[in-house]
């Protein structure tokens, strides 16, 4: 940090609308003497869940598309685990099932 002193960065994500109660957080329970924000902006692609059909049972793929095109496509964890948990197997086995259901989808 300033003159070689060690230091660490908080970073806060955050709405716009909640910048002041939460930099007050940071004054009341930290030393800094000043808080710098940034306005983001993010580009998301389209999403839909498509649920595939595997060995162990069904699971949603969660499938990206740019202009209509696919661009993407993953199991979804959450529900691999639950799965894989029910099952008795690992989760990359479910997840690879998942996907390659997808893969071979007609």
């Amino acid at each position: 940090m300033k003159k070689n002193r060690p230091g660490t960065l908080v970073t806060v994500m955050a709405p716009p609308e909640r910048r002041t109660a939460l930099s007050a957080i940071v004054f009341r329970e930290t030393t800094t003497l000043g808080v710098r924000y940034h306005d983001e902006e993010r580009d998301v692609l389209d999403r839909e869940i498509v649920t595939v059909t595997t060995a162990w049972g069904p699971v949603p793929v969660k499938v990206a598309r740019l202009g209509g095109v696919v661009t993407n496509a993953a199991p979804e964890f959450e529900a691999c685990v639950v799965l894989a948990r029910a099952r008795r197997r690992a989760g990359q086995d479910i997840q690879a099932a998942a996907m390659k259901a997808w893969l071979d989808r007609a």
